[in-house]
């Protein structure tokens, strides 16, 4: 990965990186985020389906598609089969 830092008064402060390898953490950011917001449901269930998740989803805006890791956790939150959340 080729990154250039950026100094202020001698120290790193800033660090650019190409268009595409920051596409890629961020995607590996959302889908972490999406898999603790299920987590967190899973572990207590009881306080509803968490807006976190509705909002990391994503689907409905075009953004991204979500991962099997999310759909799976999606499906066992849901009580069905993670399949019912794709599209064909």
């Amino acid at each position: 990965m080729s990154k250039q830092i950026i100094k202020e008064n001698g120290k790193p402060a800033f660090v650019v990186i190409p268009w595409k390898e920051w596409q890629r953490i961020e995607s590996v950011l959302e889908d972490r985020a999406d898999s603790e917001a299920v987590r967190a449901f899973l572990e207590n269930p009881e306080k509803g389906f968490p807006e976190d998740v509705v909002h990391a989803l994503a689907i409905e805006r075009g953004r991204r598609s979500p991962g099997r890791t999310l759909l799976a956790g999606l499906g066992r939150a849901l009580d069905i089969d993670a399949d019912l959340l794709t599209t064909a």
